[in-house]
């Protein structure tokens, strides 16, 4: 370990925000988007060499990462996590829009799109308890991330901040045995020809991959360690093995089992190392990712995955015929994700803006009561 290195960890554990993260959130969501448009477009498979469907496992790690940070700071700076504030502000940045876009796709099925009431009946018991990844239809099926997502919410603060508060060796040791914990059950559940249970189960491992970062980069031996794959020449490394691993996986037709859920797990490692000179680093692909697009997308990429199949629809039934295939599957794409953000900003404004607020605003009153509150 240097000796700048205490002050450049310093420097990291004061920073409240990291802008480019929005700039990943915002590849994340967009690749998702291509992923979900590609399969409703007349030239199908178009956009399959992105992998789209991989913007996903980005997302579980940047979860992962942002809840422990903010979490481990909070203790270091109040002696423990508040579990009455975490879930408060999780419960009102989570909940208000998906309950309000689940009432719209509700309302849709029962009313224009009468043909599907019966999948919405069927899959409602799923989508209210945030039992997404169970769910047996089709509709609203971009959700089953967010139930993966919510019951690590659930269950994590639990463990890491409760069972495991204060003791740093026990929380790493912990959360590496949870990474390989679910891709281990996943794999066999492909062994067996589960493959519901193969795909969603290592997402949880995915999840953790993101924790296990923020532990590392919390402490000053893991900085000093890490701070070493911070430069700019170990970044293009990691970042160019990454992306051929990316497309690689676009070659593949067949993603459940143990080989896939192995393959998605160490592509989400490599995609938290490419995190790393993002976070403690200055590459030179930093700025693009703090610009003012970037920005926009990602801090509306919630709103945006909520919506968007919703927006793909619509612009399908609304846009003009053309004859060309490819011509046509453009259009859809702009159109998408036209619609996605001006739908999606009006969604941040007036409802997860407003009730992020409300949320703080509780878990503020609640320090009133000797609890600890975090951001």
């Amino acid at each position: 370990m240097t000796e700048a290195t205490p002050t450049r960890h310093a420097a990291y554990l004061r920073q409240r925000y990291f802008p480019a993260l929005d700039g990943m959130r915002a590849i994340c969501i967009l690749l998702v988007l291509i992923s979900h448009t590609d399969r409703n477009a007349p030239a199908e498979k178009m956009w399959n060499w992105l992998s789209g469907y991989l913007g996903v496992p980005i997302f579980f790690v940047l979860s992962g990462f942002l809840i422990t940070t903010l979490s481990l700071r909070e203790e270091d700076k109040n002696g423990s996590l508040s579990l009455a504030g975490f879930y408060c502000r999780r419960l009102f940045r989570i909940c208000p829009l998906y309950f309000l876009v689940l009432a719209l796709y509700a309302a849709l099925s029962f009313g224009v799109m009468q043909n599907r009431q019966h999948e919405m009946a069927d899959g409602l018991p799923y989508f209210m308890t945030y039992l997404n990844e169970f769910s047996p239809v089709t509709i609203f099926n971009q959700s089953w991330s967010l139930g993966i997502e919510e019951k690590f919410y659930l269950v994590w603060p639990l463990l890491a901040f409760t069972v495991w508060r204060g003791k740093t060796r026990t929380r790493f040791i912990s959360t590496a045995v949870l990474i390989a914990m679910p891709l281990s059950i996943g794999a066999y559940a492909g062994i067996l020809k589960d493959p519901h249970v193969a795909l969603w189960l290592p997402g949880y491992g995915m999840i953790m991959i993101g924790c296990l970062l923020a532990e590392a980069l919390h402490h000053r031996q893991g900085f000093a360690w890490l701070e070493r794959l911070a430069s700019t020449r170990w970044a293009v490394a990691t970042l160019g093995v990454t992306l051929a691993m990316h497309t690689a996986m676009a070659l593949v037709t067949e993603r459940a089992g143990a080989a896939y859920a192995l393959a998605e797990t160490v592509y989400a490692a490599g995609a938290a190392v490419c995190l790393i000179p993002l976070l403690i680093g200055n590459v030179p692909w930093a700025p693009a990712l703090r610009s003012r697009v970037m920005s926009f997308i990602g801090s509306r990429s919630y709103a945006i995955y909520l919506v968007h199949n919703l927006c793909v629809d619509a612009v399908q039934r609304l846009s003009p015929q053309i004859a060309a295939p490819r011509i046509r599957t453009l259009a859809l794409l702009a159109g998408t994700l036209l619609m996605s953000a001006v739908v999606a900003d009006i969604m941040h404004r007036l409802i997860e803006q407003p009730f992020i607020k409300l949320g703080r605003s509780l878990t503020g009153r609640l320090a009133y009561s000797n609890v600890a509150v975090t951001r």
